[in-house]
């Protein structure tokens, strides 16, 4: 397998169907090594022969796997490194899963309600600017090793502690290898312009479990809504489901 690391100078518009990476980074890696027909079938180019190449490697799949948690730091041909992480190849679905496979995309709209508001001074002024990360569970059970994976990242919206977030839309695959009773983690987080982003708490869900939970009373319902809690198991705000909906292949 062949990596290569590409200076997106004309392939913008392109890159920018994919999805924005966590803290804010284009998953560019990402968007190239889904680019090849050979690996997907779709032949969809993601950059251009313009771009120049930054960085590339060799590298064989089995290598990666007979490493600990199947992740590898890889030198690049061109100076710098990158980390390669399989997951899917150590968590299939077992002959006894009750869930069965399911292909296609999630188009999901959330929004907040009543996050607390650690932004506030001593006048009262000021708000968060909240957003949210979707993370996938990886579990390595031969390593005794547990990761979330990010695998979508919402805009932060400025100065709102009932943020109504962006639509999106993202692969079964990528999200829950098409596995809708996989483990989940909704994390929120309020923005920082200048510092680290602040981690406001959690809630652990499925694609299953967001579907039964999208409301019934209106976009400000807190009947179906997720109550989110931070380390010390104090709520912290609610998730209303809008919309999770699932379209087939």
């Amino acid at each position: 397998m062949q990596i290569k690391i590409h200076d997106s100078r004309s392939s913008h518009n392109i890159i920018n169907e994919q999805r924005t990476s966590v803290d804010g980074h284009i998953n560019q890696t990402n968007a190239t090594l889904m680019g090849g027909a050979g690996l997907f079938g779709g032949g969809r180019e993601l950059y251009k022969s313009s771009d120049p190449v930054m960085g590339e490697v060799n590298i064989e799949v089995s290598e990666i796997l007979k490493k600990e948690g199947q992740e590898i730091k890889l030198d690049l041909q061109h100076g710098g490194s990158i980390f390669v992480h399989i997951t899917q190849s150590i968590e299939p679905l077992s002959s006894s899963a009750t869930t069965p496979l399911q292909t296609g995309y999630l188009n999901c709209h959330l929004r907040g309600l009543d996050l607390e508001n650690i932004e506030k001074g001593l006048l009262g002024l000021g708000a968060i600017d909240p957003y949210f990360v979707l993370s996938k569970k990886y579990t390595d059970h031969i390593n005794g090793i547990t990761k979330w994976i990010p695998v979508y990242r919402s805009e932060h919206i400025p100065n709102i502690i009932n943020p109504y977030w962006h639509p999106f839309s993202i692969d079964l695959e990528t999200l829950c290898h098409n596995n809708t009773s996989k483990t989940l983690k909704i994390s929120l987080w309020d923005y920082e312009k200048r510092g680290k982003n602040r981690w406001l708490g959690e809630v652990e869900v499925t694609v299953d479990w967001l579907q039964q939970c999208v409301t019934k009373g209106g976009n400000a319902s807190r009947s179906e809504a997720l109550s989110v809690y931070d380390d010390e198991q104090e709520e912290v705000g609610l998730i209303v489901i809008l919309k999770a909906d699932i379209i087939s292949l």
